[in-house]
């Protein structure tokens, strides 16, 4: 906390001077450190930043940045100087993370320097089931599901194959819940197969179900006509 003002003077032979005239304060140093939890986190997860500084209660800055893009967030730590910070990335690629103090009278400023982290895309699943195995034709088949990690309104596809090998495609959007659900009236007898897909982007992985089957049996009347022709 002490101001140390100087001066100093050159000359040389020929009887030329200079002068200069200044001053520093005399402070503590100052060290940070900073750790984190994980090196390569999914979209959607949290990572965590760990570390202490050597001066206790002090209001630390946290730099996230991935490009161009900087979140700041102000962090108090401990009375032994300890501080944590869980924060989750918007976007996937490198990001980095810089803990900085600016310093007080007594004691230099610091920082910890970068911290970097890869965010890279969310792994999806998702699941498809049927309202019934067995159907006459006619009637509506429903389609249920689920995605995982809980999207909203995501555009899940729904494939139908039919008996003949060909492809009908229906769309279906989740819920706040990440649920779904479809009616579909199949226009074929025989036996069908129904698959959900979710496709990918910039934060998640595309995603397919299991293959559920059910069958689209005809209606009485015209099994009774073939079996009286029969």
């Amino acid at each position: 906390g002490t101001t140390v003002k100087y001066k100093i003077l050159a000359f040389d032979n020929a009887g030329n001077k200079a002068e200069a005239r200044s001053s520093y304060v005399v402070k503590n140093p100052t060290n940070i450190t900073c750790s984190l939890s994980k090196s390569v986190v999914y979209y959607g997860e949290n990572i965590t930043v760990t570390g202490s500084i050597s001066h206790g209660g002090a209001t630390l800055t946290l730099n996230y940045t991935c490009g161009g893009n900087v979140t700041s967030k102000s962090l108090s730590t401990d009375s032994n100087g300890l501080y944590s910070d869980t924060h989750i990335p918007n976007k996937t690629g490198s990001w980095a993370v810089l803990v900085s103090w600016a310093g007080n009278e007594t004691c230099f400023g610091a920082s910890s320097g970068y911290r970097n982290f890869t965010v890279t895309k969310a792994v999806m699943s998702i699941t498809c089931n049927v309202s019934r195995e067995t159907i006459t034709i006619g009637e509506n088949i429903t389609v249920t599901g689920i995605v995982y990690p809980v999207v909203e309104n995501a555009s899940v596809i729904l494939v139908f194959t039919m008996p003949n090998g060909s492809t009908i495609e229906k769309y279906a959007y989740t819920n706040s819940n990440g649920t779904f659900t479809a009616s579909f009236k199949p226009d074929k007898t025989g036996s069908w197969q129904v698959r959900a897909k979710l496709n990918g982007d910039d934060l998640r992985n595309e995603a397919y179900s299991e293959a559920k089957s059910f069958r689209v049996n005809d209606t009485w009347i015209n099994q009774y006509k073939i079996y009286i022709m029969g």
